[in-house]
């Protein structure tokens, strides 16, 4: 499958809204890459492992974190126009 914009962009909407396949969407996409950028720098197969691992959840991490912001920030905003 080769990744557009826009296919990246709704997946990362499908993962916002917490869609679990969208996840594991996200993993078959990304992993052979993640995987091949760990694999430069790190010849021990469990560490490797270990590495990518850990990036990978770190990834979908600050994707949940962004998406927490951004719904604060858009309530905030919301609730200050409806006041106004």
């Amino acid at each position: 499958m080769i990744i557009t914009e826009n296919v990246e962009q709704r997946l990362l909407k499908r993962l916002q809204d917490g869609d679990k396949s969208a996840a594991r969407e996200f993993y078959t996409l990304y992993a052979d890459y993640l995987a091949g950028i760990c694999s430069r720098y790190i010849d021990d197969e469990d560490d490797l492992k270990d590495v990518f691992q850990d990036a990978f959840i770190h990834i979908l991490n600050v994707l949940f974190n962004r998406f927490l912001i951004k719904t604060t920030h858009n309530t905030i905003l919301c609730t200050q126009k409806a006041r106004a």
